[in-house]
């Protein structure tokens, strides 16, 4: 089932197909100390949608933490804003919103100038040469944040589809919306009675 909904899904597939291998294997390509989001896109990173230690609730909440304290790195203490929590089981829905809200669009502050080093610029002759290796250089750095930036808010988008809380609001819109929709043809109809009468 799990494997079905991420493939009726057009971004989730385009991004599972682009990243198979290191979904599969639970790993990733960069060779520095990021978080690896590709082993927490199964349901075998966590056990059950519980609070425990294990759980749904506790292990992507820590992994989110985790992501933004290795952000916070990157900020100046005066500038860093703390991102909303993942929360537990029992966070108001509105909290959960503003949750999914933000790290749907998570933009990693890291600089990635490990990376930066494709091109050693002190070999360079010439400002020409150099000015061509600096934006080689930060062409693949931007490449780097980008990929990151994306397996973040597609794993983010992942876990909002199984998600109780979000699915229990889901299916609590969608009696309020056929209850809404009863009421008003009943308005109607007694609306044409009356006409009638």
């Amino acid at each position: 089932q799990e494997a079905y909904d991420c493939l009726s899904d057009p971004q989730e597939k385009a991004f599972y197909d682009k990243h198979r291998e290191q979904i599969l294997r639970g790993g990733s390509d960069h060779k520095d100390e990021q978080i690896n989001v590709m082993g927490f896109y199964g349901s075998s990173c966590y056990n059950g949608f519980t609070d425990e230690p294990d759980g749904f609730y506790n292990v992507y909440n820590d992994l989110f933490v985790q992501i933004s304290q290795e952000d916070q790195r990157y900020v100046e203490a005066s500038d860093w804003e703390d991102p909303p929590n993942f929360g537990s089981s029992d966070t108001e829905f509105e909290d959960v919103r503003q949750f999914y809200g933000w790290w749907q669009s998570y933009c990693t502050k890291r600089n990635y100038m490990w990376l930066d080093d494709l091109y050693d610029i002190r070999q360079a002759d010439g400002r020409r040469i150099l000015r061509a290796m600096e934006k080689e250089n930060k062409k693949f750095v931007d490449e780097a944040k980008k990929e990151y930036n994306e397996s973040v808010r597609s794993l983010v988008s992942h876990i909002k589809k199984k998600d109780p809380r979000c699915l229990a609001q889901k299916e609590k819109q969608r009696v309020l919306e056929e209850e809404r929709l009863v009421a008003e043809k009943k308005r109607k109809e007694d609306q044409r009675r009356k006409r009638a009468e």
